[in-house]
């Protein structure tokens, strides 16, 4: 049976929080009596939920359905009042609850939410070895290449306010004082695109800072940069982590939970800085670009 609503998505609101709740709002509405008949007329064995989670949790309240519910958390939880109560309340109707981490797995066992038993901490597969190797071989597009001139520190990620560019982009301009020829470049595409963009305007930083969008292959920005820098309020885990290091990056990451203090032993395989720290941040910054300068220089001599 076809899940898709009757309604190109592409032509739904977006472009920020409001018009993004909205297309959710008409998203649901439209996919829950879909998958209310399915899993009545159907009758598969599993039904694995992942990403827009409300949707099926929210037939587990109100039905009884002979399919197994198997839930996927994805990224830290935030376990606000109607996540909280939706868990708990489904959580006799589920039958396997998969962490991507350890510390989200306690997490849920210390509040309550579900019993230990049926948590089980499964990771993601992330590195597939040959495709990323055949990415890493693609050169820049033509309207980018002009990067390759450029000493510039690169992040990946939706433009959300998770992925905490406000704080990326406002440290990066004191940044500018001690290392005025660098560059910063943001990969994602998102709802705070408007915002980010005030800030760059009013910062004078439209030379110093580029958000170029969404890209389907990020290795050639990651391959052309100095290092690479994580700022979230949280993550779980935090994949492009692992696909930076993976093409021998450096990686400066918030310490955010849950993902990154699980990666990234501080000062071994990266760097951390204590989330929102504008002086621990700056510390860290300089001290791999110091890194990074010493090698250079032994380079060239």
């Amino acid at each position: 049976m076809d899940l898709k609503i009757p309604l190109d998505i592409k032509k739904l609101p977006k472009g920020n929080f409001i018009k993004s709740r909205i297309t959710y709002s008409i998203t649901f509405v439209f996919a829950l009596l879909k998958l209310h008949l399915l899993l009545k007329r159907n009758k598969p064995d599993f039904l694995i939920i992942h990403l827009i989670t409300s949707i099926p949790l929210s037939l587990l309240m109100l039905f009884n359905y002979e399919t197994k519910f198997i839930l996927r958390i994805s990224g830290y939880p935030k376990l606000n009042f109607w996540r909280s109560f939706l868990w708990k309340f489904t959580a006799k109707k589920i039958n396997k609850i998969f962490c991507p981490t350890l510390l989200t797995k306690n997490l849920l066992i210390k509040k309550k939410i579900f019993s230990s038993n049926k948590l089980f901490v499964v990771k993601d597969p992330v590195i597939d070895v040959a495709i990323i190797n055949a990415k890493k071989k693609k050169k820049l597009e033509k309207n980018f290449e002009w990067l390759k001139d450029k000493k510039y520190i690169v992040s990946v990620g939706r433009l959300t306010k998770q992925k905490n560019y406000t704080f990326l982009i406002k440290n990066f301009n004191n940044i500018l004082n001690f290392f005025p020829d660098l560059c910063l470049v943001i990969l994602g595409e998102g709802e705070e695109r408007d915002t980010l963009e005030k800030i760059i305007k009013k910062n004078n930083l439209k030379e110093k800072v580029f958000l170029v969008g969404k890209k389907n292959n990020i290795y050639p920005f990651l391959s052309n940069a100095l290092f690479f820098i994580l700022t979230s309020e949280w993550e779980d885990p935090g994949f492009v982590i692992l696909e930076s290091m993976f093409v021998r990056k450096i990686v400066l990451s918030s310490d955010c939970k849950n993902g990154p203090i699980e990666i990234i032993k501080n000062g071994d395989n990266g760097f951390l800085y204590k989330n929102n720290d504008t002086e621990d941040f700056n510390r860290s910054f300089y001290d791999i670009m110091k890194v990074i300068n010493s090698d250079e220089k032994k380079k060239n001599t």
